[in-house]
């Protein structure tokens, strides 16, 4: 089973970031299903940037060897924590959907092979959104 508590807190997002069309949340914040989760004196070592796309939500971690985020930003609370799980989760996402158009693009250029050996676009990103 999972490792917890630090494998609950991937458990925590409604909609995790490879589920849905476009595979992404694009950037809307989701409401966590938990409102408070209290982890303090356990053996968190890292707080994972899904988390970032949580609203209504508090997390603590007091007394924890906490490594991700670094412990200056843990220390300053949930508010701080969120602010830099938020800017990692939206650079994330934009990486994955930025994949998802290359390689949406790569097969649509592909002339060599049969349309019916060509593998399945990836959901949400065609080749044309490399246009934009």
């Amino acid at each position: 089973g999972p490792a917890f508590p630090e494998e609950l807190l991937w458990l925590l997002c409604v909609r995790p970031t490879e589920s849905g069309p476009g595979m992404t949340t694009l950037g809307v914040l989701a409401k966590s299903t938990v409102s408070r989760l209290h982890l303090d004196r356990n053996l968190v070592r890292e707080i994972p940037a899904r988390l970032g796309s949580l609203t209504d939500f508090l997390l603590t971690v007091d007394m924890n060897p906490v490594k991700h985020p670094p412990p200056d930003v843990t220390a300053r609370g949930w508010p701080a924590m969120f602010e830099v799980l938020r800017e990692e989760f939206l650079k994330y996402e934009k990486k994955l959907e930025e994949n998802a158009a290359n390689y949406n693009n790569m097969l649509h250029n592909n002339t060599t092979l049969p349309v019916w050996m060509a593998p399945p676009l990836v959901p949400g990103t065609t080749a044309d959104d490399l246009d934009d």
